[in-house]
């Protein structure tokens, strides 16, 4: 029991990681872009 309970938190903290590194990723993504749009403007 304790062996599958820390399998489960470690696979919520890895998906934690993978949002919030995708959550990095587009508000980057999301800044270069306004920038451009600026630019462009």
């Amino acid at each position: 029991m304790v062996r599958a309970s820390k399998t489960v938190i470690q696979c919520q903290e890895r998906q934690a990681n993978l949002n919030s590194i995708l959550i990095k990723h587009y508000f980057d993504w999301g800044k270069r872009i306004g920038i451009t749009k600026l630019l462009k403007s």
